[in-house]
């Protein structure tokens, strides 16, 4: 995923809108960057997009893997999603989007080639 060295990776389950399927993501967490934000790449592994269940995939990182180290995930991490061909489509042909918070919370999206380390 990136040449930066992994510190954790874990496969996430979460709800789909369909109740006989699971979606499924690789989180792979990289440590922090220069600017102290702990970088994590999200894939997906299951055909439904990680983008269309983000608000739940980051309420599921949020609760299962950084709140017991006490990091708030919408000030403190940088969340990519790495996009398959059909959602690159939609996003500029770009490698991945990063999930960006406002200071009220609020998701948005920013398409990008590479994640900043």
């Amino acid at each position: 995923m990136s040449n930066n060295k992994s510190v954790y990776e874990r496969e996430l389950l979460y709800a789909t809108d369909n109740e006989n399927e699971l979606g499924i993501v690789h989180l792979e967490v990289m440590g922090t960057n220069k600017l102290g934000r702990v970088q994590a790449v999200i894939e997906s592994k299951s055909k439904h997009s990680a983008l269309d269940y983000i608000d739940s995939i980051v309420d599921i990182i949020q609760k299962d893997v950084f709140k017991r180290l006490d990091i708030d995930v919408a000030k403190k991490v940088d969340i990519y999603v790495k996009l398959d061909e059909e959602d690159r489509k939609d996003h500029d042909m770009r490698n991945y989007v990063k999930v960006v918070f406002s200071d009220e919370g609020e998701k948005q999206f920013e398409n990008v080639d590479d994640i900043s380390i």
